[in-house]
């Protein structure tokens, strides 16, 4: 799989005072789940998503391995003190919502016991937070807001 710049630790801020920022799409296979743009080599498989899934090469993604993917390797940095913000994640919104909310507690749960920022954005267009809902959620009220209640509890749980 392909290494996108945007996931790539940059070691020259160290002394600059700059946040690092990275992107939490992984694995691609559930977050970018139908996606046409995405180049075929950074899919780990072509499977329907599934969560934790087995890619192509029969590895495991689970919460371990978001672990070493998106946590561990990001460790040096902030151990020299540059602060890192995942500034992007999500699903596409045809990931099936039974697969999403998986993938979202397991990386909330890495990201805040590691000392990385988490962002969740509320972006219009094809990946879902709140605004772009799958068909498949049961949502409730909240304040003249729609809450997905399943989503809350699970990265409540982490």
């Amino acid at each position: 799989m392909a290494q996108t710049s945007a996931r790539r630790r940059c070691p020259g801020i160290v002394d600059l005072g700059l946040v690092q920022s990275t992107r939490g799409y992984l694995p691609k296979a559930v977050s970018h789940y139908t996606a046409t743009w995405v180049p075929k080599n950074e899919f780990e498989t072509f499977q329907p998503p599934t969560w934790p899934l087995i890619d192509a090469r029969e590895q495991i993604w689970d919460k371990e391995k978001l672990r070493q993917e998106l946590i561990t390797k990001w460790q040096p940095i902030v151990a020299q003190g540059v602060p890192v913000h995942v500034g992007e994640w999500g699903c596409l919104n045809h990931t099936p919502h039974a697969r999403h909310p998986r993938l979202d507690a397991a990386i909330c749960w890495r990201c805040g016991r590691s000392r990385l920022g988490l962002v969740d954005v509320e972006s219009p267009g094809q990946f879902w937070h709140r605004r772009q809902r799958p068909s498949d959620v049961q949502y409730e009220d909240f304040h003249g807001h729609k809450l997905d209640r399943q989503m809350l509890e699970l990265l409540l749980a982490g």
